[in-house]
């Protein structure tokens, strides 16, 4: 199972990243407890950098999260974040378990 959606205000900076990735945290525990898996799917905000930082949420989850967290990359939105998708995808690294693939135009 995976969080699909967190709302950008849970980015608002560092403090707000930190206690979504407490939640998230008890998430997978409790999914472990299950005998079930926790991943996140991402959105753009989780590539843009952190106000007054140069970090981004997703560097932050890379440091903070359970190492049973997996990640579901939505290459789209990584590359409206400012991050091009190959270099998101070598940073998850093995804790990436799909890629999701998507064509905007307009």
């Amino acid at each position: 199972m995976y969080s699909s959606y967190q709302p950008p205000e849970e980015y608002a900076g560092l403090d707000r990243t930190l206690r979504t990735i407490e939640r998230f945290n008890k998430s997978a525990a409790v999914a472990a407890e299950n005998g079930l898996q926790f991943g996140i799917h991402n959105h753009w905000w989780e590539f843009e950098l952190l106000t007054g930082s140069d970090t981004r949420p997703y560097q932050v989850w890379l440091e903070r999260l359970d190492p049973a967290v997996f990640f579901e990359l939505d290459a789209y939105w990584a590359q409206v974040g400012g991050v091009a998708p190959l270099d998101a995808l070598a940073a998850l690294g093995s804790r990436n378990g799909t890629v999701a693939c998507q064509r905007r135009s307009g």
